[in-house]
């Protein structure tokens, strides 16, 4: 008895080929974090179950320069608390963006994020520090102590 596919239904071999092109993608956007991916910190297309990077404790400290002096940002006044995770977990987008809003503030002329990072098991870990000048429009990433 002949198999009687229905007239809409694509052929089998069209299934198959779009089935292995889905478990390809599967494998290929999680694998290029461990292969080529540059920001080590930004693990949102990676096997997290395989990384330290999200069991990480770190704190942001944010500040203005002015011709007046230096002050302290306060994060919990300056942004919802789902970004403050995100510069906590050093997405540089996120850091670049946030520095030069601050950049639209009275006589702002940089603004600085330093990140301070604990491991697992207590340790100092990565502590990085990121400055973005107002006048040149840029962020310049300062590494400080040890890198991730």
């Amino acid at each position: 008895m002949a198999d009687a596919a229905s007239p809409g239904a694509p052929p089998a071999f069209a299934r198959n080929v779009l089935l292995w092109l889905v478990l390809l993608l599967q494998i290929a956007l999680p694998s290029s974090y461990y292969l080529w991916r540059v920001d080590r910190e930004d693990e949102r297309f990676a096997w997290r179950m395989f990384s330290e990077v999200r069991f990480r404790s770190c704190s942001v400290e944010v500040s203005e320069r002015s011709p007046g002096g230096e002050r302290p940002v306060v994060l919990s006044e300056a942004l919802h608390a789902s970004w403050i995770g995100a510069l906590r977990r050093g997405r540089k987008r996120v850091i670049e963006r946030f520095l030069a809003s601050r950049c639209l503030g009275p006589d702002v002329t940089a603004s600085t994020l330093v990140r301070s990072c604990r491991k697992v098991d207590g340790r100092r870990g990565a502590s990085q520090s990121f400055q973005y000048s107002c006048a040149e429009q840029r962020l310049a990433p300062e590494p400080r102590g040890d890198q991730p």
